[in-house]
């Protein structure tokens, strides 16, 4: 079984992606997993301020430790903290450096044999369509996300946080694969790129199941509840945000599971306003892109 979370916190100002034991409705998340949190982003914020061996000011740590979403602090420990930091400092130092109008993003990774998969970290701006690319780049070398986790801070820098394993689900041995991966997402990203992505498709889809796509305003006061059921494949979980970018809609929360083969993906939506998508001419191009993307 293969699951993705995701959120943008920055963007609609809601929590989200909390686990499903502390926090099961995207809008519900409980006060005491919110304590929980919050003590653990203080016991780092200590521990940091007392490191000397690095080139993080007092200002950067105040920012990064004030802006993050409060479930961040649930997945991070002090190494992990400060790896972030660290790009998030690269990417700053980046723009001061340079004249161009296109933002390169900053990707790093680091591998967990025994887990079988390899961590994947992108620090950049936020923006319409940057998980789809994301995505797009890492199918177009074969790997699978097996989970994600998108984060937004308060100054629109977003850290992007994609699990992701061989075809054989195993961690990522080719480091060129992966330096691959930083091409394709730098190229897409910049202005008026028309780079497409290059991903191998099933040969013989003739046997799959047609895909199942249905929408629900009633489940959430506050969200459009989309669900796509489809026969698992590289590059679906693209396919579908390609879609949903192209509908021009954000992605609030996602629970993206496979379970033999099978994918069952929920997306909670909103419009352009931050509202629930009501209007049925959007609706149905949604239903339309997705069911044009996934035939």
């Amino acid at each position: 079984m293969r699951t993705i979370t995701s959120s943008s916190e920055g963007k609609v100002g809601v929590p989200g992606g909390l686990p499903r034991a502390l926090g099961p409705q995207l809008n519900r998340s409980t006060k005491s997993a919110q304590k929980v949190f919050e003590a653990q982003r203080l016991r780092l914020y200590r521990a940091m301020a007392e490191i000397s061996d690095w080139d993080i000011s007092p200002e950067e740590l105040d920012m990064h430790l004030t802006s993050m979403p409060v479930r961040y602090w649930a997945r991070v420990d002090g190494l992990t903290l400060r790896w972030h930091m660290e790009m998030v400092h690269e990417f700053f130092a980046s723009l001061a450096h340079t004249d161009s109008l296109t933002t390169n993003p900053i990707v790093r990774w680091r591998h967990f044999p025994d887990r079988g998969m390899t961590e994947v970290a992108v620090c950049t701006w936020d923006r319409l369509g940057l998980l789809a690319k994301v995505a797009g780049s890492l199918a177009s070398v074969g790997l699978n996300i097996i989970r994600a986790d998108v984060y937004t801070r308060a100054d629109n820098v977003v850290l992007d946080l994609f699990e992701v394993c061989t075809e054989d689900f195993g961690h990522v041995e080719d480091e060129l694969s992966l330096a691959h991966v930083t091409r394709l997402l730098t190229a897409s990203l910049s202005p008026d790129s028309g780079l497409g992505f290059n991903i191998r498709r099933p040969e013989d889809e003739s046997a799959a199941r047609p895909p199942v796509v249905t929408f629900d305003n009633e489940r959430s006061a506050t969200y459009t509840v989309l669900q796509v059921e489809a026969p698992d494949r590289l590059g679906l979980l693209y396919d579908i945000l390609q879609a949903l970018t192209s509908s021009e809609v954000d992605i609030a929360h996602a629970i993206i599971v496979t379970d033999q083969g099978e994918a069952a993906d929920i997306f909670y939506l909103t419009d352009t306003n931050g509202q629930k998508v009501t209007d049925p001419g959007l609706l149905q191009k949604m239903r339309d892109s997705l069911l044009a993307a996934l035939a």
